[in-house]
């Protein structure tokens, strides 16, 4: 494929069952002028017997309920190609999801040339289920686009993210064992400690169906006493963090002003 536009990395995620996705995909992407290396997601479902408990093993699982071979594949696939970035050593690369639309604006991101904000490992350009309204800190224009950092809700989605070379390096390490579904564990920095920026209006959103998306188990066991009470400690420390480190980011280096309430489209794409 031709590269129209100098642009940084672009990875593909896609299931080696879903051909006609990255027909889609493809068609998507070079309207756009944007080359990509598409990346063979690890499908779930072809994964061991056992797998759910080797990689995430139940004495370190922070999440709700159990996870399903589907989010055990994801977090298995997004974390090789973080793997594959490092090692490639890539200043910053774009990955994005085989079950997404773009904004007509979403390759000014990609630029090489744009000068990237100080400090931010990752830029998220996508939210999963977003509610109408966020609660934002304003950090200052990207692009044609606002650079925020959402206070609470922005941690869900990994269809679309740029991340630095360092991010990766620093995400790694994080990432031995599935503790959460990968969005939660990556892009919650009160666990990954990562600086995280969003763009705002949100320049790709994720399709209503697909095949890589979270499916909630239909069964969960019961929690023991000793494990309810370890849990609710667990998550009230979590909750202390969170405002530790909500504090620690309105001191970063972003030049952090106000905090707004911003109102997006129900669509939550781009609007000009």
């Amino acid at each position: 494929m031709k590269n129209v536009v100098d642009h940084i990395p672009v990875f593909l995620i896609n299931l080696d069952r879903a051909p006609h996705r990255l027909a889609r995909m493809d068609e998507k992407l070079s309207s756009l002028g944007i080359a990509y290396e598409r990346f063979a997601a690890i499908d779930g479902r072809t994964l061991p017997a056992g797998s759910v408990e080797i990689v995430a093993p139940v004495e370190s699982w922070l999440g709700k309920g159990r996870p399903v071979v589907g989010e055990v594949g994801n977090f298995l696939s997004h974390r090789h190609l973080l793997e594959l970035i490092v090692e490639r050593g890539h200043e910053r690369a774009c990955i994005i999801e085989d079950d997404v639309d773009f904004d007509p604006c979403f390759p000014v991101f990609l630029d090489a040339k744009l000068l990237w904000p100080t400090g931010t490992d990752v830029l998220k350009l996508e939210i999963a289920f977003p509610e109408p309204r966020v609660r934002v800190m304003t950090l200052g224009k990207f692009g044609e686009c606002e650079l925020v950092f959402v206070v609470q809700g922005g941690e869900p989605g990994c269809a679309a993210y740029i991340i630095t070379q360092e991010g990766a390096r620093k995400l790694l390490p994080q990432l031995r064992q599935m503790t959460d579904i990968f969005d939660w564990q990556a892009f919650s920095y009160t666990r990954s400690g990562l600086s995280i920026a969003h763009i705002l209006p949100l320049p790709v959103w994720q399709e209503l169906a697909t095949e890589m998306e979270r499916s909630k188990s239909k069964q969960r066991k019961r929690k023991t006493r000793s494990k309810r009470i370890w849990h609710s400690i667990r998550k009230r420390w979590s909750l202390l963090r969170k405002r530790v480190q909500e504090i620690r980011f309105c001191l970063h280096s972003h030049g952090l002003k106000n905090t707004v309430t911003l109102i997006v489209s129900p669509s939550w794409r781009a609007t000009r």
